[in-house]
């Protein structure tokens, strides 16, 4: 993965890291009732079970920079935003670019729409351009927008 290489050649140059964001599956939303899963059991309980939503993924010690994304988020357009602070261990956490950035001790999230916890055709032949949300996937894009620039 290109992000182990650019991660580990930022540590061996000594460059700080402000805040990497990955954006990973940002374009499948759905309004369809228990359309959303969740990889550990019991977060179906503070999180909501339709999937029309962007979770920021983050570990616990980047809290305070999690805090304030999803702050600039939720203040930039009215798509709803969950975070959770979690580790390695929950299933799917690591599978993004945001854990070549952890393995390096830098500060990173992962902003996704929870890819196949929510879509069931990800990876497969029905994952088409028809079923993704554009509308949506441009309010993350200018979410991230506002955060960088803010």
């Amino acid at each position: 993965m290109g992000s182990v290489k650019q991660a580990e050649s930022l540590k061996a140059a000594a460059q700080p890291v402000d805040l990497m964001i990955s954006l990973e599956m940002i374009d499948y939303v759905t309004d369809e009732p228990n359309s959303q899963n969740y990889p550990v059991a019991g977060m179906n309980a503070l999180h909501p079970s339709t999937g029309n939503f962007i979770a920021i993924v983050s570990r616990h010690s980047d809290w305070q920079q999690t805090r304030t994304l999803k702050a600039v988020m939720s203040s930039a357009t009215p798509l709803p935003v969950y975070s959770i602070n979690t580790t390695l261990m929950t299933p799917g956490v690591g599978f993004s670019d945001h854990r070549s950035y952890w393995q390096q001790n830098y500060p990173a999230v992962m902003v996704t729409d929870t890819a196949f916890m929510r879509n069931r055709e990800y990876h497969h032949a029905g994952d088409t351009y028809e079923r993704l949300d554009y509308r949506r996937m441009g309010q993350v894009v200018q979410w991230v927008f506002a955060f960088v620039t803010k």
